[in-house]
């Protein structure tokens, strides 16, 4: 593809730790974090499309994203993610920009293009179960994602669900 490479910072922790007390039954956690900046974005929406082919956005958009996952048994492993593309154009990126759009909820929504914009937000969840007898020739899968909502779980209609058997 001829995406435009993001400049970031990321953390990501490889080993999984495990949390303490009644939380622990949620198996061991993975975490995943990062914060960058986007490059080649030309048009912005805010009360209709704004931009040209000819200039580039300035200032380029923000995007961050979170994932943490669980493995409870040796066979089954769930995870959730989110991502939010946030400041930009109009709005700057200041610590509260990025409180705003980290800790935004699906009610918190502010004007697009206003300070109190969390940003573009996609939230997803996914899982997988190998099969104890044939855990290594089959795998029931799924994964599930939403648009603007905090988790594909609470809005099961408009959210893109996907499962299936590998």
């Amino acid at each position: 593809d001829n995406a435009v490479p993001t400049n970031m910072f990321r953390i990501n922790r490889v080993a999984p730790f495990k949390l303490p007390f009644v939380l622990g039954w949620m198996g061991p956690l993975r975490l995943e974090f990062f914060l960058g900046q986007l490059s080649g974005q030309q048009f912005i929406d805010i009360n209709g499309v704004h931009g040209n082919f000819q200039h580039s956005l300035y200032p380029q958009p923000m995007i961050h994203g979170e994932r943490f996952s669980f493995k409870p048994t040796r066979n089954f492993e769930y995870g959730f993610s989110r991502t939010v593309i946030f400041a930009g154009e109009g709005v700057p990126f200041t610590l509260g920009s990025f409180k705003n759009s980290l800790f935004s909820t699906s009610t918190s929504n502010g004007a697009p293009g206003t300070h109190n914009d969390p940003g573009d937000r996609r939230s997803g969840m996914d899982w997988s179960y190998r099969v104890p007898m044939f855990r290594d020739w089959m795998t029931f899968y799924g994964d599930a994602f939403a648009d603007d909502q905090i988790t594909p779980i609470a809005y099961l209609d408009p959210s893109a669900i996907h499962a299936g058997l590998y």
